[in-house]
């Protein structure tokens, strides 16, 4: 579903986490972007982002309610998430959310910064 975002669509997905690890997390396409995209977190499964390219944004929600109900979101292989070690995943808790802005070709930043 497409929305405007100034004189930019702006795309809403909802997606269902899949994997276990980065290779096999739920890949968000680099075509959504600006996006808003609602998952549910179970603690096991996750999304990951596509490769940094400077500007992108997506604001990511877990719609999880269970305490346990962490979203796994991973980089895209090589890239990097606020401090956290090369093709480590980033973990939002149940009912939280974040931006993920890209500020160059290999790292994501966040807003608010989740603990990492």
């Amino acid at each position: 579903m497409a929305a405007r975002l100034g004189n930019a669509p702006f795309n809403s997905e909802v997606m269902s986490p899949a994997g276990s690890d980065q290779g096999s997390a739920t890949l968000i396409r680099q075509r959504f972007s600006p996006g808003l995209i609602m998952a549910a977190g179970d603690a096991v499964t996750g999304l990951r982002l596509p490769a940094a390219s400077k500007g992108k944004i997506f604001y990511i929600k877990n719609t999880g309610t269970n305490q346990l109900a962490i979203l796994y979101v991973y980089p895209a292989v090589g890239n990097a998430v606020n401090s956290l070690a090369v093709n480590s995943p980033i973990q939002l808790g149940p009912q939280t959310s974040a931006t993920f802005i890209a500020g160059d070709s290999t790292t994501w930043h966040t807003i608010p910064v989740v603990p990492s």
